[in-house]
Formats: structure tokens, C-alpha cells, sequence
């Protein structure tokens, strides 16, 4: 059962950082998902590819799924994909409809940092609202 608040349909929006196992070479994702457990999405039952790297969930905020999917959009639109797997990882494993691959990224120390804090932030003031 999907979990629900009132009349909304509950998702979560998130930031997690993924380490290629084989060549250790990191990338960002953005994403929503409606797992109460972020990194339940990347579960190597759903694609065996995922389990070719370590993941981190580093943020994740709760609420209604068309407002986590707006988060998303945010973010995306602010840090547009700028890396292929095949290319960044440079190897011949095949990435090609690895679900979500479109909102990955590479980021400087500074854009994730942003990031982080700019998730945080968005977080407290969602806290906040539920809070009312």
C-alpha cells in the first residue's frame, strides 16, 4: 500500500551519492521515489546494475509526490545532466536504460556543497509546514 497523508500521495524527493565499485568514480543523483526507504529504489532486484555501485542517500525530504516531483525538476534544472556513464566510467559495461540515469550529475566541491545546504534548507521549511 502506498503511503498516503489525507487525500495526498506520499513520495520523497532525494540526493544520493554513487561510487562505481569497479573504477570508484563518483556521481550525483536527483530523484523522487515513493519508498519510505530511499536506497529500497536502487535495490539490485529491481536492476542488477545498481549493485555495481555503493549509494548513499545523503538527503531526502517527505511529501506530497507532485510536490517531490517539483523539487526534482528544480534541481535538474539547476544542475543538468553533464556526464555518460560509458564515458565517465570508461569501460564497456552497458548503462542504456538504467532507470533514472537522466538526472545524473558530477559536481565541484562547491556545486555539491550548494546542494546539500540548498536540500537542508528546503527540508527545515517543509518540516516546518507539517508542523502547522
Amino acid at each position: 500500500m502506498k503511503p498516503t497523508t489525507g487525500n495526498f500521495l506520499m513520495a520523497k524527493v532525494y540526493f544520493c551519492k554513487f561510487t562505481d565499485k569497479k573504477t570508484n568514480n563518483v556521481f550525483y543523483k536527483f530523484g523522487h521515489t515513493r519508498k519510505s526507504d530511499v536506497l529500497e529504489r536502487f535495490d539490485p532486484k529491481y536492476d542488477p546494475r545498481y549493485g555495481e555501485f555503493e549509494i548513499k542517500a545523503l538527503c531526502s525530504i517527505r511529501g506530497d509526490v507532485k510536490w517531490c516531483i517539483q523539487i526534482e525538476e528544480l534541481f535538474k534544472s539547476l544542475f543538468p545532466k553533464n556526464i555518460w556513464l560509458e564515458e565517465y566510467l570508461g569501460d564497456d559495461r552497458s548503462w542504456n536504460n538504467l532507470s533514472g540515469i537522466t538526472e545524473i550529475v558530477s559536481l565541484s566541491s562547491s556545486d555539491y556543497e550548494r546542494i546539500l545546504q540548498t536540500f537542508y534548507k528546503v527540508k527545515s521549511l517543509q518540516d516546518h509546514v507539517n508542523e502547522v
